[in-house]
């Protein structure tokens, strides 16, 4: 499982999107995120402020799929974003 890598797919309006961003297992406390997990989103533009957590995404795990594609290796895992709040504070910043 090491080696596995974690593509990120988007759930918006029931389309799946690709967002080629991808992780490799160790990236990810050495576990594929499961259904119900969340990842925070690392992504945010340069002119939010990043001391507020409102600014901060969180990517809620709503399915896992192996072998996308066919390749062994990944696992496409789909998100749905949610803004963080203030009870997410001590962990985005």
């Amino acid at each position: 499982m090491s080696d596995s890598i974690v593509r990120i797919y988007m759930r918006r309006d029931d389309v799946i999107q690709d967002m080629s961003d991808e992780y490799g297992v160790e990236n990810l406390a050495g576990q594929v995120p499961m259904v119900g997990d969340y990842i925070i989103d690392s992504f945010m533009d340069r002119s939010l402020d990043r001391n507020d957590p409102s600014n901060y995404g969180l990517l809620k795990v709503v399915a896992r799929y192996f072998r996308p594609k066919g390749n062994d290796n990944y696992v496409a895992v789909v998100v749905e974003r949610e803004a963080a709040g203030q009870e997410h504070i001590d962990l985005v910043l």
